[in-house]
């Protein structure tokens, strides 16, 4: 599909009205995103942007994706995602501090069971508290 002509019937916007296009990838255990100007891509279309700066643990170790791991607060508010959510947690569980906070890994496969996923699922962290599946995602988006 040619992203200069692509139209959105619904919200009645052209692709002429967008800065950038992005795409995301929500992975099992990994994810990633890439994006692109509009500018950029009339020059040169398979001119693309990833991020190249997650630390996979440590300063010397880069990954252009990160883990699928999501860390809120007890009232849900987001912390941290990917490898930050994971060292977090981490950290948290030595301390003796992770009952205060909600941690999710390797939790797309929720979205495979379309019969159970509803608009109010929940969905349980690593340790059984359940929370609203919805949440979850729209926040580690």
């Amino acid at each position: 599909m040619d992203a200069n002509n692509f139209y959105n019937e619904k919200d009645q916007v052209k692709s002429e009205d967008y800065l950038f296009v992005d795409a995301l990838d929500f992975g099992t255990t990994y994810s990633g995103y890439v994006f692109s100007s509009r500018s950029e891509y009339r020059e040169s279309p398979p001119k693309i942007h990833a991020n190249q700066a997650w630390n996979a643990g440590g300063c010397s170790l880069a990954s252009m994706k990160t883990p699928t791991s999501l860390l809120l607060d007890s009232e849900g508010e987001f912390v941290s995602f990917g490898y930050e959510a994971k060292n977090k947690h981490g950290s948290l569980v030595m301390d003796g501090a992770s009952d205060n906070y909600l941690f999710f890994s390797r939790f797309k496969m929720k979205l495979h069971n379309r019969d159970l996923l509803k608009e109010d699922t929940q969905t349980p962290d690593i340790s059984g508290k359940p929370w609203p599946a919805k949440d979850m995602f729209t926040k580690s988006i």
